[in-house]
């Protein structure tokens, strides 16, 4: 099983408390643990993580808070950097190697 989705409890937060979430997560966080997936995970698993947690990243139109659009684009250019780096055999490999010291 490759992926270990950890960000159930994402979804039952509203909108900008889970933008809030992510961005703290992505700050904090390895490439595996931002997408939630193992590190044998498939490229399917990483595209599925990817897309989910892509689909979870939405700003109120009525948002009150302009630093929200700013924290979504830069979860988004995270957790791109992060399927694009696990999905590449030779890239995910350097990324461990980094990781493991």
């Amino acid at each position: 099983m490759g992926t270990q989705m950890p960000h159930g409890a994402l979804g039952e937060l509203d909108p900008p408390g889970r933008i809030r979430a992510l961005a703290e997560l992505v700050r904090t966080s390895d490439y595996f643990t931002i997408l939630g997936v193992d590190t044998q995970a498939s490229k399917a698993d990483i595209d599925k993580a990817h897309s989910q947690l892509r689909s979870m990243i939405q700003v109120p139109s009525s948002s009150v808070d302009p630093s929200l659009e700013r924290l979504a684009k830069e979860i988004v250019r995270s957790l791109d950097e992060a399927r694009d780096v696990l999905k590449v055999p030779e890239l995910k490999a350097a990324y461990l190697s980094h990781l493991r010291g």
